[in-house]
């Protein structure tokens, strides 16, 4: 598979990791974006504390929730990039690869179907309508 090549509801999980390295970006099973989709710059931990102080509603708790479980799992991927970077040791405790894990099998993101509104973004752009 290379870009270009379309990804569909039937592509096997094996052929959407290939994806990833022909310069597709893979939010979930069935969601395809292009690599240079911009992002907006990240939120530092202050800035995500103003919001909770301008918004104090249970919904941007809830948000700012998922954010924190976002931040660990970063976190746990840069642990493990120091074991692997040419200063570490090279070797993964068990502990902290267990961890990270169950971390990744939990995410909701490497399984969920697409909402509707994803689903036309994708239909929109490989031309399905």
């Amino acid at each position: 598979m290379c870009i270009g090549e379309e990804i569909t509801r039937e592509a096997s999980p094996a052929k959407i990791r290939t994806g990833v390295s022909c310069g597709f970006v893979i939010l979930c099973f069935y969601t395809v974006f292009p690599v240079s989709m911009p992002h907006r710059p990240p939120l530092t931990a202050e800035r995500l504390a103003q919001i909770w102080d301008e918004h104090p509603e249970p919904v941007v708790l809830a948000l700012l929730w998922e954010i924190h479980r976002m931040r660990a799992t970063i976190s746990r991927a840069n642990q493990i990039r120091v074991f692997l970077s040419p200063n570490g040791s090279g070797v993964i405790p068990g502990s902290v690869w267990q961890c990270f894990e169950c971390e990744l099998d939990a995410e909701p993101c490497l399984t969920d179907r697409p909402t509707k509104r994803q689903q036309a973004v994708v239909d929109r752009i490989v031309g399905r309508r």
